[in-house]
């Protein structure tokens, strides 16, 4: 067994839209092989779940107007914030330290606006993300024969092997806190 670890990006992928399997998107194109592991960004999961929002179809609530003018911010993008999240941590320097409804604690309840096709539009982090990790591993495993995808061999790792996704925190903590 090799001691070998790279990281090889998958050529040819289209602009991936809501809809779009991944995995399959994937496996057609990767050439995976048994014991491969594969590392999708939460950016192409959103975008292919539909987690993209227009800032201008978002409607401020007097919370998020408050707030966005303590921190210098877009009410659109406070409002998402706060529909993404649980609770509020700190809200100080332009950024809201959020709980997301997952159990995640990060900035801005993980809401991004960078390298999107469309300007006036934000991510969202995926709704369930272990559910898109269950959905994404058996499109890697039934790739049909004749892909590109390996239909008639092993399953590779993370296409219907491997761990299972990680469990959601016990009572709404966020690990580590």
């Amino acid at each position: 067994m090799s001691r070998e670890l790279r990281a090889l990006p998958v050529a040819g992928l289209p602009e991936v839209e809501e809809g779009m399997k991944l995995g399959e998107l994937i496996a057609a194109r990767a050439g995976l092989e048994a014991g491969d592991i594969v590392a999708i960004s939460q950016k192409v999961v959103s975008k292919a779940e539909g987690r993209v929002r227009r800032l201008a179809d978002v409607e401020p609530s007097a919370k998020a107007l408050e707030l966005a003018k303590e921190l210098g911010r877009e009410a659109e993008i406070v409002e998402l914030v706060l529909s993404e999240s649980r609770e509020v941590l700190r809200a100080e320097r332009g950024v809201l330290i959020t709980e997301t409804h997952h159990g995640f604690v990060c900035a801005n309840a993980g809401i991004d606006a960078s390298n999107l096709p469309e300007d006036g539009t934000v991510c969202l982090l995926p709704a369930d993300p272990d559910a898109s990790a269950r959905a994404i591993r058996k499109e890697l495993a039934t790739v049909p024969e004749g892909s590109g995808g390996g239909g008639g061999r092993a399953p590779p790792a993370g296409g219907g092997r491997g761990p299972p996704p990680r469990p959601p925190p016990r009572g709404g903590a966020a690990p580590g806190r």
